[in-house]
């Protein structure tokens, strides 16, 4: 049992200040030392411990049309963040700082997964909400559940959830980027709507905080005069009259105040969106459709080369938004089999061996022919390491396939971001062309693109 110090003042009786546990010394003392060494071995014991926040979080997210295994890598990131950035004595815990960075992370990859134009978060998480209590009826009744049955079992209104599959069907929602005619009756009816609907949905739900965030930052940056228009009429829930009377203004000019901060509020949330979506969308990088890449490989269970070139593109906006680094690593099984049929066993077993072998957050894909990618993040030169220890147990495991001779081993190249290339394709030449010279030098042999020509990328 911890120690307490007793705070003893005069005519006061004492009371016990809590000191943090030996379990919390040692935790901050890790944290300073690796804010001092950026020691990589003690950044992966920090992130191990706590990769239970992950999971956590992650289901949370479930149900929102992706998988949880790809959640928990996006989560893990997040993570890896908050134990790069985390600041000891700034008097805040991991766990509470973690969290924040886990679901931002979170919610930026499902938000780059989604539509261009895309609904707030609070009312994605809404529409997730009322999306699993509609599964859950279902199986109870029998039968799909009325909204009112939805929102009972939710606590929310019935309204609430009818405004939420209106705004699913029509693909939008109602909100201030709504255009507004310009006369002054319909500006109030409208804005009035567009009150009643945002309250009665908020009503149910904490906005998140990086909306909250943004939202504030819009609201702060109008003048003084139309924050309070904004905050009386938004928070306060007073009407044109009450507001014009507490700030001794006429009507007509809280009205246009308030018309006109909504304006430039808007203009503040779509210039955050725009560098949203410019993160992701670059001539060398924009990914193919989700809807069109197949995901899984059926032979292997890892990835498919496909879909890793959408994750390696998503991961070069991550990495130029933060900034950090991270690695393409390739893989080619040697001693296998050409015969098709008693190949895919053998793949299946290399893939079960690699994903074993690897972190939660990094992405294991199927390339085709018993070659393997592999996508770290956070991972620079210290690559080899894992290279070299993939070949290794590998090759101490002696996994003769059938028709064959030699017990198979691997071969090993890979790039580092931004060190090595800045696009996806130079990345993914840069990582082959180690990789053939990692088969030259014989198996078991693992070569960094550093080690290699520089190459350009075609024209």
């Amino acid at each position: 049992m911890c120690a307490q110090q007793i705070d003893i003042t005069d005519n006061e009786q004492a009371v016990p200040i809590n000191e943090p546990t030996v379990g919390e010394l040692e935790l901050l003392a890790q944290f300073r030392e690796f804010r001092a060494t950026h020691d990589i071995a003690l950044r992966d014991k920090l992130v191990s411990k706590f990769l239970h926040l992950v999971y956590s979080v992650a289901r949370r997210f479930s149900g929102v049309g992706e998988s949880l295994e790809d959640l928990i890598q996006e989560g893990s990131i997040g993570l890896l963040n908050a134990v790069d950035l985390y600041d000891p004595e700034r008097g805040v815990k991991f766990s509470t700082y973690a969290c924040h960075l886990i679901t931002s992370q979170i919610q930026h990859y499902l938000r780059d997964r989604g539509r261009l134009i895309r609904q707030p978060a609070w009312v994605q998480e809404l529409n997730t909400k009322i999306s699993r209590t509609a599964e859950q009826l279902l199986q109870e009744f029998g039968r799909d559940p009325l909204p009112e049955e939805i929102a009972e079992r939710l606590n929310i209104t019935e309204e609430s959830v009818q405004n939420v599959l209106s705004a699913r069907e029509l693909n939008h929602i109602v909100s201030l980027s709504a255009p507004t005619d310009t006369s002054g009756d319909n500006d109030m009816t409208l804005l009035d709507n567009e009150k009643a609907n945002v309250n009665k949905l908020a009503a149910s739900l904490q906005l998140p905080i990086e909306d909250r965030i943004v939202l504030e930052e819009a609201i702060t940056s109008l003048k003084p005069l139309e924050q309070q228009v904004v905050r009386l009429y938004f928070f306060a829930d007073l009407n044109q009259t009450e507001i014009a009377r507490k700030l001794n203004i006429s009507v007509n000019y809280s009205s246009y105040l308030l018309r006109r901060a909504i304006n430039k509020i808007k203009a503040v949330l779509e210039e955050q969106r725009q560098r949203e979506v410019a993160a992701l969308i670059e001539h060398e990088t924009a990914p193919a459709p989700l809807g069109e890449v197949v995901i899984y490989d059926t032979i292997t269970g890892a990835y498919t080369g496909a879909y890793l070139r959408i994750r390696v593109a998503e991961e070069i906006a991550r990495a130029r938004r933060y900034p950090t680094n991270f690695t393409l690593m390739l893989a080619q099984v040697q001693g296998l089999t050409n015969d098709e049929e008693l190949m895919k066993p053998m793949q299946a077993a290399v893939s079960q061996f690699i994903r074993t072998s690897i972190r939660t957050v990094d992405l294991l894909a199927h390339m085709g022919s018993g070659q393997f990618a592999l996508l770290l993040p956070h991972t620079g030169r210290e690559a080899k390491v894992l290279g070299e220890r993939l070949c290794k147990q590998l090759a101490a495991r002696a996994i003769v396939p059938p028709a064959c001779l030699q017990p198979l081993a691997l071969n090993i190249g890979f790039a580092v971001f931004p060190i090595e290339g800045t696009t996806a394709e130079v990345l993914f030449r840069r990582a082959e062309n180690a990789l053939a010279l990692a088969a030259k030098n014989g198996v078991n042999t693992v070569v960094s693109a550093a080690n290699t020509p520089m190459l350009f990328p075609r024209h």
